[in-house]
């Protein structure tokens, strides 16, 4: 099985890069294989960390714009391009059984409009079907009623994605 990771968050500078590394590095350092997508356009906090991706440097991470520009609309396909290139590469093939690949995809702050149109437009759930790939989406935020709403109305629109609330310590919004 591969399981996609959503690192997301209603606001910046919740820790959705921070989570997105440690949850990368413990996967890692566990024996699990994993793809990085950097969607975070202004910072590129895992592009720094790990440099690019590439044949050469296949620990490096991905980088993806998700918006409304037209001339990127085609970027939250590297999403899927990422799962099936890990799906078909050996390491998938030895996934399917042990379930160790990883696809973790850090968005940037308040792009969950992006993504849940993005998800939508393709029918996500339609083309996954009964496919071997599990979703997470792991919302780094505060507790307050704003971001509690924004995970549950999330939920209810995509029930066939896992929400986890990663509980922002560091910052939190006043209320």
């Amino acid at each position: 099985m591969i399981t996609t990771h959503l690192i997301s968050s209603g606001k910046g500078a919740s820790g959705k890069s921070t989570f997105a590394t440690v949850l990368n590095d413990l996967l890692r350092v566990n024996g699990h294989h994993t793809r990085l997508i950097d969607a975070d356009p202004q910072k590129q906090i895992l592009v720094k960390m790990y440099g690019v991706w590439s044949e050469e440097n296949s620990l490096g991470a991905e980088p993806i714009v998700l918006g409304y520009d037209p001339d990127l609309e085609n970027q939250p396909m590297e999403i899927l391009t990422a799962i099936e290139s890990l799906r078909q590469s050996p390491i998938g093939q030895k996934a399917k059984s042990k379930g160790d690949g990883h696809v973790i995809v850090d968005l940037a702050a308040e792009s969950d409009i992006h993504l849940n149109r993005w998800i939508e437009d393709i029918a996500l759930e339609a083309l996954l079907g009964e496919s071997d790939v599990k979703i997470i989406k792991w919302w780094v935020g505060d507790t307050d009623p704003q971001s509690l709403d924004e995970l549950a109305k999330s939920s209810e629109n995509f029930p066939f994605i896992q929400h986890v609330l990663v509980k922002n310590i560091a910052k939190t919004r006043a209320y």
